[in-house]
């Protein structure tokens, strides 16, 4: 089953379910007279990350509505508009570049924004480079999305090798200093391609690792693994994968109590959904994030981090995490380069990209000969009194990091 999301010029209508499941959003009126920029998306949006891509989808749609609006942005002296087409790619990677395709080559659309999971990415970017159509990757930046020699593909997040450097340094600097880390990490390419570049990070912060387990999709049961740990007496626990199973992860090590100084997650505690299952079950664990409504980030469109996340609040009725962020700022990297080229020609879009340099709402972004986003920064949050605080670095901090986390029976 394929779902297609599009903008009504009037109002938002959701048509019957049928073998096309087509979502009409509201945004403003256009006029058949005004331009449009017209940007594809195969989004996950049922199946195994469908609460994630429902996210992605949230910033795509925040900042559509956002720009549209305010009446649109400037391409060569002419006001164009977002129109925005989506297809569900139902959270499998070969679907997602069946519909990518679709989108290029019967849609006619090259300007193409990516899904959730690096995997996925993986897949569609192949048909992207292979059309010559440009995709910006949003919440997809495993290493080996860009060691293709790809030309067409940019990520606005860093790369994954960077995403537990500072979660990992964190414990290994507070007292007493973690000398010992077990990973447990599901067998996919994002967990995997950050959980190997965990374990270099891991060793240069002077920990030992005394386990690395793989774990099949769709895992029931952590709690062999997690008796292992516990014999081991682990200092840092670090958990790669998505937030269900972070959750049921969570759960287990209460169970069994498994307490090490610190549990640690590349996926999680940055969702609602990690504290809304949990309660307080949640505080204490850390995640590393690309972003958080309270980083100091300024922008020219969109005026600061902290009035996209009340805006995006206001909208949608939650407090954005990074999920939405970057992908609302993948569009605003979009617009400026289709300002920049003065066209929405995909050579000259993908021109563009290579020269920007831009300081945003969602942070600076600036992408290498590679499509990396080589100015991201990161930081650490842990959920205290079941809220998402930023702990490290400490100049970036709100709050003091618990460290060590108390026992189970202690908290």
């Amino acid at each position: 089953m394929f779902s297609s999301i599009r903008y009504s010029a009037l109002r938002s209508v959701a048509a019957p379910v049928v073998a096309l499941f087509v979502v009409m959003l509201g945004l403003p009126a256009m006029a058949a007279a005004d331009n449009v920029v017209k940007v594809g998306a195969a989004v996950s949006l049922t199946g195994k990350l469908a609460k994630e891509g429902q996210l992605v989808r949230h910033g795509y749609d925040f900042y559509v509505d956002y720009v549209n609006s305010r009446g649109g942005f400037d391409v060569a002296g002419t006001r164009h508009k977002f129109e925005l087409k989506y297809y569900d790619d139902e959270s499998d990677a070969k679907t997602s570049a069946k519909l990518v395709e679709k989108l290029i080559s019967t849609d006619g659309i090259k300007l193409i924004m990516s899904s959730y999971s690096s995997g996925i990415a993986l897949a569609s970017s192949a048909i992207t480079e292979k059309y010559r159509a440009v995709m910006l990757g949003t919440a997809a930046n495993a290493d080996s999305l860009f060691e293709r020699d790809y030309k067409y593909f940019f990520g606005v997040l860093k790369p994954a090798s960077y995403n537990l450097q500072e979660t990992l340094a964190m414990p290994a600097m507070l007292e007493p200093k973690a000398k010992t880390a077990a990973f447990i990490v599901e067998n996919a390419l994002w967990p995997l391609s950050a959980a190997e570049a965990g374990v270099e990070w891991a060793k240069k912060y002077g920990m030992q690792v005394v386990m690395f387990e793989k774990y099949a999709k769709g895992t029931q049961d952590f709690s062999t693994l997690l008796t292992q740990i516990k014999s081991k007496n682990v200092d840092v626990v670090v958990h790669l994968g998505y937030v269900n199973d972070a959750i049921l992860l969570m759960k287990q090590a209460k169970e069994l109590r498994v307490n090490p100084k610190n549990i640690a997650f590349g996926v999680g505690p940055t969702l609602p959904d990690f504290t809304q299952a949990l309660g307080n079950d949640a505080n204490f664990a850390t995640v590393s994030t690309f972003w958080t409504p309270t980083m100091k980030y300024t922008g020219d469109i969109i005026p600061s981090a902290a009035e996209y996340a009340t805006l995006f609040e206001k909208k949608f009725g939650y407090v954005p995490d990074f999920h939405a962020a970057v992908s609302s700022a993948a569009l605003l990297v979009l617009q400026k380069a289709v300002q920049a080229a003065g066209t929405t020609d995909s050579e000259k879009v993908r021109a563009a990209l290579q020269t920007i340099n831009l300081k945003t709402f969602y942070g600076d972004i600036k992408f290498d000969e590679k499509g990396r986003n080589t100015a991201g920064k990161m930081g650490v949050i842990q959920i205290q009194n079941q809220k998402r605080v930023v702990v490290w670095p400490a100049e970036i901090g709100e709050a003091k990091p618990v460290y060590p986390t108390p026992a189970w029976e202690k908290r």
